[in-house]
């Protein structure tokens, strides 16, 4: 004889994405960056994750400011 008993699982859904730099919120046909970097030994940021979301306008202002620009292709 099998016994049954009711459960309740809880889902993390997600509801929206808001810019980290400039806190607009991007609708869901939207495209963003989404960065997630765990931290390795030898920098001041060791063992620490940082995780965020970008807009394109945001990441564009900011691969503006680099030396070498990302490489693109297809």
């Amino acid at each position: 004889m099998k016994i049954f008993k009711k459960i309740i699982v809880i889902k993390n859904k997600q509801d929206k994405v808001i810019c980290n730099c400039c806190g607009s919120e991007l609708d869901s046909r939207t495209d963003f960056l989404y960065v997630n970097k765990k931290w390795g030994y030898g920098t001041d940021l060791d063992g620490q994750r940082h995780s965020f979301d970008l807009c394109a306008d945001c990441y564009k202002k900011m691969i503006g400011k680099f030396k070498i620009p990302p490489e693109k292709g297809i």
